[in-house]
C-alpha cells in the first residue's frame, strides 16, 4: 500500500479576501442554475442577500453555508483544494490510473519473484509462498481485473 507524504505543500495562509474569491465561482454557478434565494435556502437558511454579497465578493459566506453549497455544487471546494495543491474525490472512488500501476507493480513483483524462486531449484518451497502471499493475492487481483476489463470490451 502507498504511504501518503505528512508534509504539507509550501502554501501562503489563505485570507479573507482569498476565500471570497475562491467560493464566488461555485457561487455564481449554483446561484445561475438555481437563483440566489433558491441557494440559500438550499445552504442552510442564508439570507438571499447573504448569498448574493458572497457571490459578489462583498462578504464571506459563513463556514457552514459553504459546507453545505456541496449538496448542490460537488466541486465547490475545488478551488480551495486547488489552491494547497489537493483535490477531491468520492467516497470509495478509485483512481484507474493509479490501481493499474500498482497493479502493475504486483504482477511484476510476482513474477520476479517466481523467477528467482524457479531459478534456484525449479521448486517453490511453502515457505517461499508464505513470504511473497501479499504480492501473490495483489497480483491474482490485478489479472482478475484485467480479465473484467477484457470481459467489458467484448
Amino acid at each position: 500500500m502507498t504511504q501518503c507524504s505528512n508534509v504539507l505543500p509550501p502554501v501562503p495562509p489563505l485570507t479573507v479576501e482569498d476565500a471570497r474569491e475562491l467560493l464566488a465561482k461555485p457561487l455564481l454557478r449554483a446561484c445561475s442554475k438555481h437563483g440566489p434565494k433558491r441557494v440559500g435556502l438550499a445552504i442552510g437558511g442564508a439570507d438571499e442577500k447573504t448569498v448574493r454579497d458572497a457571490r459578489d465578493e462583498k462578504s464571506t459566506l459563513r463556514l457552514d453555508y459553504a459546507a453545505n453549497l456541496l449538496a448542490l455544487d460537488p466541486l465547490a471546494f475545488e478551488p480551495f483544494l486547488e489552491r494547497v495543491q489537493r483535490r477531491s474525490v468520492p467516497i470509495g472512488s478509485i483512481c484507474d490510473t493509479d490501481s493499474d500501476r500498482s497493479r502493475e507493480s504486483s504482477v511484476l513483483k510476482a513474477a520476479l519473484a517466481l523467477s528467482v524462486a524457479l531459478s534456484d531449484d525449479d521448486v517453490i518451497t511453502p515457505e517461499e509462498v508464505r513470504q511473497n502471499r501479499p504480492t501473490i493475492e495483489n497480483a491474482i487481483d490485478a489479472l482478475q481485473g484485467l480479465l473484467a476489463k477484457l470481459v467489458k470490451a467484448a
